[in-house]
């Protein structure tokens, strides 16, 4: 068991230190989260400035400003190209070199993507939060079992955000070009999440259904976790469905796995 925790441990590593060579790359994405943050802070004032209802959907401009800020610090966090590198490696045939290793393909992808989510969080997602909290009117968390709670919560997103990105890149397999269904995960991902609107803001036919979809797992949750809209025992509940989207995207791209091995054609040999 400590054997295969340490191989895994090291392809974190081998991530961390790929990350490292590129690390103006990520130092460049600071002033880029500060001018989204910005565009969101005066879009949303803007909004509630011509409303005549102090609270919109549920929330007030306080809260809302805080959201908006906090969703693009906890996307700093768990986003990767995940789906890219899978499709490009399955599309170019270099997943076969993945097959003669004996490690399991998901876990090592997924041992990656976190070491590539933890040089994000120290070098992109700490400098802009502290920016963040220095320029504009953010709210700390409502509490330390809120932030506790939302900790965890950005813990299970990541996953969850993983395994989405996992199944997308597998898709080359049998579409032999993923980069359409790649970018329309991306877009699903950012609107139907809560990202970009809370949920709230949605139709009230289309918001019972968006609650139930994985998508909500990566943003809503731990966002409204963190504003303390929920108590005690409904968090407890969100983080349970939380890890049951986890563990079930886990088996499903695992099944899915299977059926690209079965099915992998190589060119050229």
């Amino acid at each position: 068991m400590m054997v295969g925790v340490a191989v895994y441990g090291a392809f974190m590593r081998n991530k961390v230190l790929e990350s490292l060579a590129y690390r103006m790359r990520f130092a460049v994405g600071i002033p880029s989260y500060l001018l989204f943050v910005t565009v969101h802070f005066f879009i949303w004032r803007a909004v509630y400035q011509a409303s005549p209802e102090a609270e919109i959907a549920g929330f007030n401009l306080g809260e809302i400003l805080t959201y908006a800020a906090i969703a693009w610090i906890v996307r700093s966090f768990y986003y990767s190209r995940v789906d890219f590198e899978i499709a490009e490696d399955v599309r170019r045939g270099d997943v076969v070199r993945d097959l003669l290793r004996p490690v399991d393909f998901q876990l090592a992808r997924m041992a990656e993507a976190f070491g590539e989510s933890a040089f994000r969080f120290l070098v992109l997602t700490l400098p802009s939060a502290l920016l963040v909290y220095l320029v504009f009117p953010v709210a700390l968390p409502a509490g330390w079992i809120a932030g506790a709670a939302f900790g965890l919560s950005l813990l299970l997103s990541f996953v969850v955000y993983f395994q989405i990105s996992y199944l997308v890149g597998l898709s080359a397999a049998f579409t032999e070009q993923a980069a359409g269904l790649i970018r329309a995960k991306a877009a699903a991902v950012e609107l139907l999440s809560g990202f970009l609107v809370p949920l709230s803001f949605f139709p009230a036919w289309a918001e019972p259904i968006l609650r139930w979809l994985p998508f909500r797992m990566v943003a809503d949750v731990p966002l409204n976790l963190y504003l303390g809209r929920y108590d005690g025992r409904e968090a407890l509940l969100l983080l349970a469905l939380q890890a049951a989207w986890a563990l079930g995207l886990y088996a499903l791209g695992r099944l899915a796995w299977r059926s690209v091995v079965r099915r992998l054609t190589i060119q050229g040999g």
